[in-house]
């Protein structure tokens, strides 16, 4: 502190020129000298506290940093130029004593805004006007940024201090809550009823939100996590409904679609783009589909390996459909290109089911690329050989039925390139086109069902699971006994339910039931076998699952099986 006369002796000073006056009103000129005189005497006491940082005295030092974290902010100027001194050890003792004012000055910020959350002071915490840009000002948004604050003041007090620390601190959080709804999940499952206590909206708020930071860069892990937390504390309560009725639910999705608009390497946007267009979510995330059916197209074009865990695993191809039909039906003749890598892709992405589920076609890559491009250059895609499933749905996409119609269309394609908006025609090599169906089956009425051969040549007779074949002239028996087979664990056969004779004469069609072996739990699915009537050889079983067959019946064609089922159930009779 200064001698008493030479603060005097200022204020004499400063008083003679105040009456010359040189300095403002007689009112304001002592009051503004004391001002500055107090600002100078907390600058020499703050520049002393600095220095006694460095002293070799623990209790000194201890006192030093105690006596700046009381005084605060104005302390932060000098303490940044020491933190600057050569001497290493002051230096370090001023960074941590920086930190320490601005961990204090930010838990001061969030303990403002709790005590304001209705905003009439206008206090700004840490991250609030992040926050306030992604989901807006408003009564329920400012609710949900409290409950954040209050589920995670540390990771608030983070981002205003440390930000460089922020990626790690998001892992290991996110890493925890991932771990405990996995444990408490896992317990519901075994006891039936809630247990403990159970991850917030503003949990899932504040690591939402720091996610989304420049700050910070997630990794296929973090949002591993982050989807799970999603699902877990949006999506679902523990009986799988959607939680419509809660005031956080609509500002915490505008947070998932800052987070999923982010870009991410393969992995991530897969992950992002499964939780935007899952069926149970709204359409809130409706934005971001084609944004993130542009990432995933891209980064798969680049990569066709994902990581998963740590481990390497094939691109996500369940996603490439759905990314390919999002871009066909919100995007433009400008997304063609990036659909042009995958006109060159046989990869298997799926069965079609046709002729009523009991067939599947092959689903390729290059069929939903080349569909998606015959739709975006506004073509027809009839034109080329295509065929709708789900038409009119979001779910709607076109398939070959036939590698004929394949082939007719990538010839097609190849012509006419530069219409489709290529700038090559795509490589192609035409299928090997195999053998018609010796059957072809479909739903439909059976009520014309021949029970006799129309030619008069054999006879048939149906006893429980056995069905015999006899010459009508002789009786003899054709073939054997035809045995619908149980599972390998059982003897005996199902029981037959139907049949029918085509009107030619040389197939015979049976149905069996359906049967769920109680003891074993095997199942034997509803099944029909078509037999050639003059030898009684097995032509082909039916495949697909079904419930019993409940008729069967041939159209003129002798080839077309119509057939009438229940659904497929496990828990069947």
């Amino acid at each position: 502190m200064r001698p008493l006369r030479t603060t005097l002796g200022k204020l004499g000073k400063l008083t003679t020129l105040f009456a010359i006056g040189t300095i403002g009103t007689a009112s304001s000129a002592p009051s503004r000298c004391l001002a500055q005189e107090a600002a100078e005497v907390s600058r020499e006491r703050i520049g002393d506290l600095v220095r006694q940082l460095g002293s070799g005295s623990d209790r000194g030092r201890e006192e030093a940093g105690a006596a700046l974290r009381k005084i605060g902010k104005p302390a932060l100027p000098m303490l940044g130029e020491a933190a600057k001194d050569t001497d290493p050890e002051q230096g370090q003792r001023a960074q941590e004593v920086v930190r320490t004012i601005r961990r204090d000055e930010a838990r001061a910020g969030i303990e403002a805004f709790l005590a304001d959350v209705e905003g009439a002071k206008g206090v700004e915490a840490p991250g609030w006007v992040r926050f306030r840009a992604s989901v807006g000002d408003r009564e329920d948004t400012r609710r949900l940024f409290a409950e954040a604050l209050r589920a995670e003041p540390e990771l608030f007090v983070l981002l205003a201090t440390e930000p460089d620390r922020l990626t790690e601190a998001l892992r290991r959080r996110v890493s925890d809550l991932e771990a405990f709804i996995r444990i408490r999940e896992r317990t519901e499952n075994i006891s039936g009823r809630i247990v403990g206590a159970h991850v917030t909206f503003g949990t899932l708020a504040s690591v939402l939100l720091l996610a989304a930071d420049p700050a910070a860069t997630t990794e296929f892990d973090t949002d591993r996590g982050l989807y799970e937390l999603t699902r877990h504390v949006v999506h679902r309560d523990r009986r799988g409904t959607y939680k419509e009725g809660s005031p956080h639910l609509r500002p915490t999705k505008r947070l998932v679609t800052a987070w999923v608009s982010r870009e991410g390497d393969l992995s991530s946007v897969g992950l992002k783009y499964t939780l935007a267009t899952e069926t149970f979510y709204p359409d809130s995330l409706v934005e971001t589909y084609l944004p993130l059916a542009i990432q995933f197209l891209r980064a798969s074009g680049q990569s066709p390996k994902v990581k998963d865990r740590g481990q390497e695993v094939t691109t996500l191809p369940n996603l490439l459909p759905f990314a390919i039909r999002t871009v066909s039906a919100r995007g433009n003749m400008e997304h063609i290109p990036l659909l042009v890598p995958f006109l060159e892709s046989p990869a298997d992405i799926g069965g079609i089911p046709y002729q009523g589920g009991m067939r599947t076609r092959k689903y390729e890559v290059r069929d939903a690329a080349l569909g998606a491009i015959v739709r975006l250059s506004g073509r027809d895609p009839a034109s080329y050989g295509f065929t709708r499933r789900n038409e009119g749905t979001p779910y709607e996409f076109l398939f070959f039925p036939t590698p004929v119609e394949r082939n007719r269309a990538f010839a097609r394609c190849r012509e006419d390139f530069r219409a489709l908006g290529l700038d090559q025609p795509p490589k192609y090599d035409p299928e090997p086109v195999p053998p018609p169906d010796r059957v072809v089956y479909d739903k439909g009425d059976t009520a014309g069902a021949l029970l006799a051969d129309p030619t008069d040549r054999v006879r048939i007779r149906v006893e429980g699971a056995t069905v015999l074949l006899s010459d009508a002239g002789t009786g003899k028996p054709i073939g054997g006994d035809l045995l619908h087979e149980r599972s390998l664990t059982q003897k005996g056969g199902m029981k037959v339910t139907c049949w029918a004779f085509s009107p030619d004469g040389k197939l015979v069609a049976t149905g069996t039931g359906f049967h769920l072996h109680q003891r074993s739990g095997d199942v034997n699915d509803g099944r029909i076998c078509v037999w050639e009537a003059a030898t009684g050889v097995l032509v082909e079983v039916a495949p697909g699952r079904t419930g019993t067959i409940r008729g069967l019946a041939f159209k003129e064609d002798s080839r077309t099986l119509l057939f009438q089922c229940d659904p497929y159930e496990v828990d069947g009779p």
